[in-house]
């Protein structure tokens, strides 16, 4: 070959590169989990923005809990970096970011202990941030940002599987519950990020055991997500096709690192950390009794209606007709789960737009995930209705 058709070649097989970079930048542009990312960006820049650009002022600290200690590591640190906070409770951002700040000391100015049970995301913010505390704040938004992108990812790509429009995912990325995830420095999607995967891996993938390491560091994240494990621990069971080796190891890998450290826990502060946090604990055992002690308007009541009650109608009606036809996947599980606990939340839970909207995620996450493996298309349709309280955020957030 001459020198002439060596620099033909090259230059071929130059564009060729080219036009493959082009074309994987285009596919990247063109994803659900780019738009979401975007318009997370452009929503935190403009959040801070309000705040001059202090990332502090997402923890919404309060000086409740540092009156608690005041001569605590983390109540000197706080008041001499961020100055003195309001004369008020503050919200559960400030919780996740003292122990980030100081693991060992942080019970001393927490609500309660039991939020150790949720160490994961401290942690991961602690290493994020190279250990610095100046940079946890921002550390903590990021975990966020990207636990929604990669949440919206894997639904994305669990509907393509599926031959189904992967834009149905901008339901769970848009979904005003993740707005007041980033902006309260709360922990749901980084927990929801680890059950996606767990489902993806199990449902699409087939790999159980890497399924049940996601579904374990859910649990680590936030004990909510054990309406997923537990769903899907009864699926197993039911599973001929899995042997009796797999179902074991699926079961041990999901509960037994868990279960290690609420004896731990129980060990330290002399209670069960997941006995205590997060669970439904209405005194009435009425469905959405709590919605309407809250006594809301009109406008927020029909919010909610959207938000939790008839999607929590129709998930019910859908999981008893998939009973009766012997149905025992594991999303079908979890997702009567997720309506179970947001139907008997109490009353405080549904006092605030950012508190159901925020716990609610779950019920999308699963609501999404019974319609794509389940093939109910217009299950999947109805999903967007979701999308309808999207703008009751800015009046109430």
């Amino acid at each position: 070959m001459d020198s002439a058709s060596k620099a033909s070649f090259t230059h071929l097989a130059d564009q060729k590169r080219n036009l493959c970079r082009i074309k994987k930048i285009k596919t990247i542009l063109t994803r659900p989990s780019f738009v979401v990312l975007l318009f997370l960006l452009a929503y935190t820049a403009a959040k801070l923005s309000t705040a001059n650009y202090n990332p502090a002022a997402f923890l919404y600290i309060g000086r409740t809990f540092l009156d608690k200690s005041p001569q605590s590591p983390i109540t000197n640190y706080v008041i001499a970096n961020l100055g003195i906070p309001p004369n008020e409770v503050g919200y559960d951002g400030q919780m996740y970011y003292y122990i980030a700040l100081d693991p060992l000391n942080a019970w001393r100015n927490l609500d309660t202990s039991a939020r150790y049970d949720r160490i994961l995301f401290p942690m991961t913010a602690r290493i994020i941030a190279l250990d610095s505390p100046f940079l946890i704040p921002y550390s903590m938004i990021i975990i966020n940002i990207l636990s929604i992108v990669v949440g919206t990812e894997i639904i994305a790509r669990m509907l393509k599987s599926k031959g189904l429009n992967p834009w149905f995912s901008l339901v769970y990325g848009l979904y005003i519950g993740q707005l007041f995830v980033i902006s309260r420095d709360c922990i749901e999607a980084f927990s929801y990020m680890f059950v996606l995967l767990g489902i993806y891996a199990f449902e699409t993938r087939r790999r159980t055991n890497e399924s049940a390491l996601f579904f374990a560091l859910a649990l680590f994240a936030k004990e909510i997500a054990v309406l997923f494990v537990a769903g899907y621990i009864i699926s197993i069971l039911f599973r001929k096709a899995l042997t009796l080796g797999s179902k074991l190891k699926f079961l041990i890998i999901t509960t037994v690192p868990y279960g290690l450290f609420q004896m731990i826990l129980y060990s330290f502060f002399g209670f069960i950390p997941i006995l205590t946090v997060g669970g439904p604990t209405s005194t009435k055992w009425i469905p959405f009794y709590g919605v309407f002690e809250a006594n809301h308007g009109l406008p927020e009541l029909l919010n909610i209606s959207f938000l939790i009650i008839i999607p929590s109608i129709i998930s019910l009606a859908i999981f008893v007709t998939q009973i009766l036809k012997n149905n025992r996947e594991g999303f079908m599980y979890s997702l009567f789960f997720n309506v179970l606990f947001m139907m008997f939340l109490p009353t405080p839970s549904y006092w605030n737009v950012q508190d159901y909207a925020r716990i609610s995620i779950g019920l999308v996450a699963s609501y999404l995930a019974c319609s794509i493996f389940s093939g109910k298309k217009t299950m999947l349709l109805f999903s967007l209705c979701w999308i309808l309280p999207f703008a009751t955020y800015f009046p109430y957030g």
